[in-house]
């Protein structure tokens, strides 16, 4: 947890681009820039191939766009900010309620694209969802229920509608337990009560269900589990024992430093970082300073030369102002 404390994931952006030029990148190079951030030299060689399917190349000029220029939607902009971090190499992706703003067949493809990541790649999601659908539900291997700080239950997704059966509550058939879950473990499960355990022993505050759930067998094989750790033999097949043992490694290969690349690489993909900026706000910073040269050669035009030391004054002044409006981006770009 301590080495993904930092990584923050927001709107697909080519991290430290702002402004007009953000606007105009594409999702080539977002990936592009992605995969370079954080891959060692080692890993990017190996992963070239996978980070070139055609469905990739089909929509790498694509610009992202933002609320001034026309560009992919919001439930594409999220697949492309998932596809920046994925390209990474990183074990581990922790997600906070990435389904905002979209609809259930946007939040089901991404899921499901995070799924097949995860057992194509062996690595592994955490993700926290809002009033998830029960075909988003079905596409977890276990579920993680916390209210109020206490762990209400932590197990695997197909066992959850029995363990809560079991402490007096049943889920009817035309239920989202989605939302069955959260009324119950929320204190207003009284309608769901199936008369199994009776009314004043059933629990109610978060403390009740979490000493519930710190008393069951799901809790104690779940902690022997990760006690124990992973061998061969507690998977379906020696491929998925090799992925699990290439993410360890490549989680102990970041151990060794706190960097990504080395010094060298990294001066590398800074010049050339810039080096796109530059590109894209060429042609409207060769606009701007036509517009600026022709202004300040019209105020210039048969001044006597007298006036100099008021001339150069002038000139000063303009290009400081101009300045200032860039302290106020490259300090929030420092953030």
């Amino acid at each position: 947890m301590e080495e993904c404390a930092d990584t923050v994931v927001g709107d697909a952006l080519l991290r430290g681009v702002s402004g007009g030029e953000r606007k105009r990148v594409t999702i080539g190079e977002v990936l592009v820039g992605g995969q370079s951030l954080f891959l060692c030299d080692e890993i990017s060689t190996g992963l070239d191939s996978a980070a070139t399917f055609d469905i990739i190349k089909s929509c790498a000029d694509t610009v992202v766009g933002d609320a001034l220029l026309r560009g992919v939607s919001g439930g594409e902009r999220k697949r492309v900010t998932i596809g920046e971090v994925l390209v990474g190499g990183q074990s581990l992706f922790l997600c906070d309620e990435i389904s905002t703003g979209l609809d259930s067949a946007a939040t089901f493809d991404i899921i499901k694209s995070l799924r097949t990541w995860c057992k194509t790649l062996g690595g592994s999601a955490v993700i926290a969802l809002l009033q998830p659908t029960p075909e988003v539900v079905e596409m977890f291997d276990d579920i993680l229920m916390v209210n109020e700080g206490h762990m209400m239950y932590h197990g695997p997704r197909t066992e959850i509608l029995d363990y809560f059966e079991e402490r007096g509550f049943t889920c009817p058939p035309r239920v989202d337990p989605a939302d069955f879950l959260i009324e119950v473990t929320s204190g207003r499960g009284h309608r769901y009560a199936n008369g199994g355990v009776p009314v004043k022993d059933l629990p109610v505050s978060s403390q009740d269900f979490n000493n519930l759930f710190y008393q069951s067998n799901i809790y104690r094989k779940t902690h022997e589990a990760i006690s124990k750790g992973f061998n061969e033999h507690q998977f379906e097949s020696p491929e998925d024992f090799k992925k699990a043992k290439s993410v360890a490694n490549l989680a102990r290969s970041k151990e060794k430093s706190e960097f990504g690349l080395a010094f060298w690489p990294s001066t590398m993909l800074l010049l050339n970082r810039q080096k796109l900026v530059s590109a894209i706000a060429m042609g409207k910073a060769d606009g701007r300073g036509l517009i600026i040269g022709l202004v300040m050669g019209m105020i210039y035009y048969n001044v006597s030369s007298t006036y100099y030391l008021r001339m150069i004054f002038f000139s000063i002044a303009l290009f400081q102002r101009q300045a200032w409006q860039q302290i106020t981006i490259s300090f929030q770009l420092r953030k």
